[in-house]
């Protein structure tokens, strides 16, 4: 802490410290008047006057430092100095008044008056205990003038008082302020070392939480640049697996889709990783059968465990759920991919069973396991295990970022369920999900994923995407699937085209959510629904995770897929809004 801020704050607890200290000397100015018998005095009114200055000073002198606190050329040293004028000011009014009225023929009277002034003297000594010079002003101006007339001018019996004031009782006072001094410093600095620590803590606070929020805006931000071309590549790959080819492309198409996947997994896992660690993906609970929706994932991973030689046995009790059908199977995916790509095993066993309370998904495996020390660390993010076989080429493994597992313990919190691993190295691993049992009515039914010999050969499609790239693999893609198309890069080049021929109205509306210059493929929906005067199907392709806009896109009733977009999801999708289009 800097020096001015010091001593700003030992003038500071000076003040606090003298707030009340007006009344304590309305008292002394009225005890010592009264002892030293000035009140049938024809000096009284001037007594009082200077009484009443000396308060007066005292407390403007108090406001004044308030007020001078809020103003940027606050000084501590001016008003430091300014206490002990006060102070030294208003001890001269008080020895004034006892020179002028003491007798010291009044043993009495002498000792009741110095008795009186060494308690002011050892109460200035606590007060004052921040800046020694206010307590030197008072001892100098009240105490010292009554101490050398005592010792001057009075018997041997006030010599003796005087003497003893002088040698014991001035520099006893100034013993205790020094004492209350050094006291005050250490607490003092205790306490600036408390505020440079606070200080020190926050700002590395706020680095981590800039560092965080740089690091979830660059996602954000990249987002869309990457998924571009990723969403590019599946869509000409889909495209290119529909044309002839010999058996060896077939092989290299294959590898291609799978490395073009597995790179759409990373990116889809760093993006949720980020959301989740930013609290922006928010729940969306509705019935759901459990059971329908755990055979439906298995089935996804059917094609994989028969690349890995693996048998999965399921023993699915019946179950409702009120939960988010999409996270809470994202959960049980990473699960299921993590026991495919690492186990090493040859079985595996998928269980839901309720309980009193819970409901429990249960997936064994009988793989190589893992052990006590890396159980405590393996739903951390990034972090893999080492087996002695990881780099072997015939494992075929994908190592991947390690972050399966860290999602499924940051979504287990979003969902309010638990998440847990019992596991002996060399005897397979059992992970559980426990999800509270709950009241759900009757689930909605849910089509699963894959669709088999769609149809939507004669659809006319308006397609705008500001990519190039993007736009020529979703024309090849289209043109495949006997679609009628019209497109553009922008709803401007879209204009001039409906401009120049009559097309009747689209079967569905195929729209990037991003269509530059500050247009979105909402504008363009609401632009070309009002141009056909109909309530054209939306599908709403983007690369945006923000829970609120998708909400926004769903409440404006488009179909919303996320890039990059399998073939699959998209021919679905436009099957889907072709049959809502002649319902």
């Amino acid at each position: 802490m800097k020096p001015f801020d010091c001593n700003r704050h030992r003038i500071d607890t000076l003040y606090e410290n003298s707030r009340f200290g007006w009344l304590g000397l309305l008292l002394l100015f009225f005890v010592t008047l009264y002892v030293v018998e000035v009140k049938d005095s024809l000096l009284l009114p001037l007594y009082a006057l200077l009484m009443a200055v000396g308060i007066g000073l005292y407390i403007a002198n108090l406001r004044a430092q308030q007020r001078a606190l809020q103003r940027p050329d606050y000084q501590p040293g001016k008003w430091a100095r300014s206490m002990a004028l006060v102070s030294a000011l208003n001890g001269a009014f008080l020895s004034a008044a006892i020179f002028a009225h003491l007798d010291l023929h009044h043993h009495a009277h002498v000792y009741l008056v110095a008795t009186i002034l060494v308690m002011s003297l050892f109460g200035s000594s606590l007060v004052a205990a921040p800046c020694k010079w206010v307590h030197t002003a008072w001892a100098l101006s009240s105490m010292l003038p009554l101490s050398l007339w005592l010792a001057i001018a009075g018997d041997a019996e006030l010599r003796t008082l005087g003497l003893m004031l002088l040698a014991a009782g001035i520099p006893t006072s100034f013993l205790l302020n020094h004492y209350y001094y050094q006291m005050n410093e250490k607490s003092f600095r205790l306490r600036m070392e408390n505020l440079d620590l606070i200080e020190q803590v926050n700002a590395a606070k706020d680095r981590a939480e800039r560092a965080h929020r740089e690091k979830s805006n660059f996602l954000t931000a990249t987002s869309h640049d990457l998924r571009q071309p990723l969403h590019a590549l599946d869509l000409f790959l889909d495209a290119l697996a529909t044309t002839p080819t010999t058996a060896e492309q077939k092989n290299l198409l294959a590898k291609a889709q799978q490395s073009s996947h597995a790179l759409a997994e990373l990116l889809h896992a760093l993006l949720e990783i980020s959301q989740l660690e930013s609290g922006q993906l928010t729940p969306q609970s509705e019935p759901l059968d459990l059971r329908q929706l755990l055979e439906d994932v298995a089935a996804e991973f059917a094609p994989a465990l028969d690349q890995q030689g693996m048998v999965l046995r399921s023993r699915l009790s019946p179950a409702l759920v009120a939960s988010d059908r999409l996270l809470l199977a994202r959960m049980v995916r990473n699960l299921m991919a993590n026991a495919i790509k690492h186990s090493r095993a040859n079985k595996l066993l998928l269980t839901l069973r309720p309980a009193a309370k819970q409901i429990h998904i249960d997936l064994y495996d009988n793989g190589i396991g893992i052990s006590d020390a890396d159980q405590k660390e393996v739903f951390s993010a990034f972090h893999q295990l080492s087996h002695p076989r990881q780099n072997d080429p015939a494992e075929g493994k994908e190592k991947g970022l390690g972050l399966g597992l860290a999602i499924v313990k940051r979504l287990a919190t979003v969902l309010g369920c638990q998440v847990q691993l019992s596991s002996t190295a060399g005897r397979g691993c059992h992970f559980r999900i426990s999800l509270p049992r709950n009241t759900a009515n009757t689930p909605t039914p849910h089509a699963p994923d894959e669709l088999s010999n769609i149809d939507v050969s004669g659809l006319f499609v308006l397609l705008i995407e500001d990519d190039n790239t993007v736009r020529e693999a979703m024309r090849t893609l289209l043109k495949q699937w006997q679609c009628e198309l019209l497109m553009g890069e922008s709803l401007a080049a879209i204009e001039q085209e409906l401009d120049a021929l009559p097309y009747p109205p689209p079967s569905v509306l195929l729209l990037d959510y991003r269509l530059g210059h500050g247009t979105t493929g909402l504008d363009a929906a609401a632009h070309l629904q009002h141009r056909f005067n109909a309530p054209l199907p939306v599908i709403m392709i983007t690369a945006e995770r923000d829970p609120a806009l998708i909400q926004q896109l769903e409440e404006a009733s488009c179909t919303v897929l996320g890039k990059p977009v399998a073939a699959n999801k998209l021919k679905q999708a436009l099957a889907h809004c072709s049959t809502i289009r002649h319902a």
